[in-house]
């Protein structure tokens, strides 16, 4: 078993082995936002005896806009980070293949180079009788 403490394998522990997974049972569904409507602001604002609920809820408008602009920004941002690492691992995997593929090809020659040797190295009869 792997112990995420350590970073080391354990055999002697015995670990809970994980339920399967289940997208309900990981996280939540965030229930859906409803969408911002200047009569909904409105009344939420009248409602709650804003001063100018006009201005009120532009002004919420505004921040919630801010807000999901932030958002979309950091996502974006997220999003090109993982674009990059997965170019990254990408080129590193075509590297180790290139590296894999260039030490087959010394092991066939050196399994086929010693053949030649052994039989270079073992005497020929013609050798032997002259």
């Amino acid at each position: 078993m792997f112990s995420p403490s350590s970073g080391m394998s354990t055999p002697s522990k015995q670990q809970p082995t994980p339920q399967s997974y289940s997208p309900s049972k990981a996280a939540p569904t965030p229930s859906p936002i409803p969408p911002l409507s200047s009569t909904s602001l409105l009344k939420k604002h009248i409602a709650a005896g804003a001063v100018d609920p006009r201005q009120a809820a532009i002004e919420q408008a505004q921040a919630e806009r801010s807000s999901l602009h932030t958002k979309n920004e950091q996502l974006w941002k997220l999003i090109e980070r993982q674009k990059a690492g997965y170019n990254q691992l990408v080129e590193e995997l075509e590297r180790a293949r290139k590296e894999r593929d260039a030490y087959k090809a010394k092991l066939k020659a050196v399994a086929t180079g010693s053949d030649l040797e052994s039989n270079h190295l073992a005497p020929s009869p013609s050798k032997v009788a002259t």
